[in-house]
């Protein structure tokens, strides 16, 4: 007898691929998602860049009434230059300009050329700022290499060790009329004799985002907005609109030249004479 074998069949469900059409659907969604969330996310970092850059300027102005409190109020503050006016020194000037008393746009060296500078660099002397913490000296925003944290990290170190080297922060100080004058062969600095007063300042500005060079980190391109730090240690968002006009003035005075190497120009950044005038820290000082 033959032995009937029982076989058991499954049925499979078969598996349906999408369509072309559903998959641009899918990703057609996937993109609109995207989008939706992309600028916000970009909204969130640069609103956390913008957090940090005032919190450096917070802990600047710590640094600010600490070394006021070491030293009898002194503060560094002004403009660095060179005792020899033909010297190019770290950043040449093409073409040669005309040297009055002091430039305004020499407010951002922390170090020339191996000795500390007016912008804040008796702090770098002094171990306040050391190569671990001195990127706070730089507002994570900024759009310039030239002053970004990126283009002077190495410097700091070899700073340390003796050489010769010049560092530019990413902070400008008030380019009031106090001389820092460099040696460029001996590597010295003759410094002002009679210091800035943390306590004559402390309604001013004294370091900001530097507000005598475009462009600017913050805002929209309609509505720039830079940082600035005050004698008080208070910290606040100005509006370029603040001091647009004293801007333009300081750029286009004195036709043909860089801004802040002219007498004219100078007056247009800083006017100490005239508590009154219009001119952009002063302007910063009005906005607090």
């Amino acid at each position: 007898m033959l032995e009937m074998k029982r076989h058991r069949y499954y049925l499979h469900p078969r598996t349906r691929a999408f369509s072309l059409t559903e998959m641009l659907v899918v990703v057609g969604i996937l993109i609109v998602v995207v989008g939706l969330l992309l600028p916000a996310v970009m909204r969130a970092r640069q609103r956390a860049k913008q957090t940090q850059c005032m919190n450096n300027l917070r802990q600047i102005g710590a640094f600010y009434t600490e070394y006021a409190d070491r030293n009898d109020d002194d503060v560094p503050l002004g403009i660095s230059r060179f005792s020899d006016p033909t010297h190019k020194g770290p950043v040449p000037i093409n073409p040669p300009i005309t040297w009055p008393s002091y430039f305004t746009r020499l407010n951002q060296y922390l170090w020339v050329e191996g000795a500390p500078s007016s912008a804040m660099g008796p702090f770098f002397l002094g171990r306040m700022i050391t190569p671990d913490n001195a990127k706070l000296l730089y507002c994570p925003s900024e759009q310039e290499e030239e002053f970004r944290w990126e283009s002077h990290k190495p410097l700091f170190g070899r700073a340390l060790a003796g050489e010769p080297v010049s560092i530019v922060t990413g902070y400008a100080v008030r380019p009031i009329e106090l001389l820092w004058t460099h040696d460029h062969v001996k590597h010295t600095v003759e410094y002002p004799k009679l210091m800035a007063k943390l306590n004559e300042h402390i309604n001013h500005a004294i370091v900001a985002e530097h507000p005598q060079l475009q462009p600017y980190s913050h805002g929209s391109p309609k509505a720039e907005v830079i940082h600035a730090l005050y004698g008080d240690g208070g910290v606040r968002a100005v509006p370029y609109k603040v001091f647009e006009t004293s801007f333009y003035e300081y750029v286009t005075i004195v036709p043909f030249t860089l801004p802040g190497t002219t007498f004219l120009s100078n007056l247009k950044a800083i006017n100490e004479s005239d508590p009154k005038a219009r001119s952009i820290w002063q302007d910063l000082d009005r906005y607090r």
